[in-house]
């Protein structure tokens, strides 16, 4: 078995939703310049790069992702659905219906590949700001059909930029309540996809915790 990441690494050129914001990574003491240490400052949104979105995100009565256990984190049924796109486009219930009636009734965390990834180094502004979304019944539907933890993506976000009242809508039937009373779907967003010949037997998602915390960065480790 091997393991390999799934998560992008962050630099001061990651892409950021719409292009809004920065991500600062600032030199602050260097042993090149006859300090006893090297160290570094950093500053960034909290949804930045790879990460995961909490149900408080969107959700004023959601909790915050460091309520959740340990081994909570642990995704061990995953499945990868293969659905390529074109920038803009908006994935809903009609047109993904056939793949999702092939997600496992175990699966916890599922992968959801459009080729968006290809985009992120190649033209950044179109992934930033025309990336491919979720629309708000494929949520509805995960919930109430499928018992999944998470929803992993190789796109910048759950809502595209450029239809940003449905990826609003989106968001609330994967992280707010629901009438049945079903679970959230915690939503990774911006992850490193391309590798992956099938879906890994297990995945990590370990994001980092702070109080109350409505996303944050996340580390993807999957053991193939």
């Amino acid at each position: 078995m091997s393991w390999i990441y799934l998560s992008h690494v962050l630099s001061a050129s990651t892409p950021l939703y719409g292009g809004i914001g920065q991500v600062c990574i600032t030199q602050t003491r260097a042993i090149s310049e006859g300090h006893s240490c090297n160290s570094s400052d950093l500053a960034l949104p909290a949804h930045a790069g790879t990460h995961i979105d909490a149900p408080c995100h969107f959700d004023a009565a959601g909790v915050g992702l460091d309520v959740y256990p340990p081994d909570f984190w642990l995704a061990e049924r995953p499945w990868l659905l293969d659905i390529p796109c074109r920038p803009g486009d908006v994935l809903d219930c009609k047109r993904v219906e056939d793949a999702l009636i092939t997600v496992p009734m175990e699966c916890d965390l599922l992968l959801l590949r459009t080729g968006a990834e290809d985009w992120r180094n190649k033209s950044p502004k179109i992934y930033a700001e025309q990336g491919p979304g979720v629309a708000a019944d494929v949520g509805r539907w995960l919930r109430r059909n499928r018992r999944i933890k998470f929803l992993g993506m190789d796109f910048i976000s759950l809502s595209s930029f450029a239809h940003r009242e449905l990826g609003r809508e989106a968001h609330r039937a994967f992280l707010g309540p629901d009438h049945e009373n079903t679970h959230p779907i915690l939503l990774v967003e911006d992850m490193a996809l391309s590798q992956l010949e099938r879906a890994p037997s297990s995945v990590w998602i370990v994001p980092l915790r702070y109080v109350a915390a409505d996303g944050a960065p996340v580390t993807v480790m999957a053991q193939l």
